[in-house]
């Protein structure tokens, strides 16, 4: 995964991407939080799902809901739950972010849009 100091992320109607969150980001800075927006796969700046993973996705996408597609599915979710946790293990030893202690270190963690997918799949694996 990339640290990046911004999203970006593309709907039919909207583009989101760093400017989105100026007023966010000059809040975060004033309140002494930092804070760490990490491009998803695929995205531009990311990194790109190898050419199995892209199928996977494409074949899930349009096979009809069954049990094994129910079982591949909870499997990719799972292997990308895995990179989000070791994202952060990761993230936290670099970065020295101390444990959460009254109202200082620790992290907070949360997903917007497309990205709440990540969180769920962390919190459930």
């Amino acid at each position: 995964m990339s640290i990046h100091l911004g999203l970006f992320y593309t709907a039919k109607f909207h583009r989101f991407h760093t400017a989105t969150f100026k007023k966010l980001y000059a809040v975060a800075k004033q309140s002494n939080v930092r804070i760490v927006s990490v491009i998803r796969r695929d995205y531009p700046g990311g990194v790109s799902y190898t050419a199995e993973e892209q199928a996977a996705l494409r074949r899930l996408a349009s096979t009809p809901r069954s049990p094994d597609t129910e079982v591949e599915m909870a499997a990719f979710m799972r292997k990308h739950a895995h990179d989000v946790y070791h994202f952060l293990v990761d993230f936290i030893e670099q970065a020295q972010i101390p444990p959460a202690q009254d109202s200082r270190g620790g992290i907070i963690l949360a997903g917007w849009s497309m990205g709440a997918a990540s969180v769920t799949a962390l919190l459930a694996h």
